[in-house]
């Protein structure tokens, strides 16, 4: 289960929290509007996660003000949601 992202807009980093109840190994991926992935991260096994996310792409460069999609994806389940980073 991966709750709601807040703050939402968020100005320098925003958090996800996650319960992830079967302990299995998820990826959360950030895409842009165009669909393009801009950041991946992998998440251990463990039952509790928040991860944070700071508005950067996978060399450390801030993205511009915009719509995100945030995805977590395991091996029999994915969530995505919407994500606004403002600047």
């Amino acid at each position: 289960k991966v709750g709601a992202a807040h703050p939402n807009p968020f100005n320098g980093a925003i958090r996800v929290p996650i319960q992830n109840v079967m302990g299995q190994e998820l990826d959360l991926r950030i895409y842009d509007l165009r669909g393009r992935e801009i950041y991946s991260q992998r998440l251990g096994g463990s039952t509790a996660h928040s991860y944070t996310w700071h508005g950067q792409n996978h060399s450390g460069q801030i993205m511009s003000s915009g719509l995100y999609m945030i995805s977590v994806s395991g091996a029999d389940q994915q969530f995505s949601q919407k994500a606004m980073f403002i600047k």
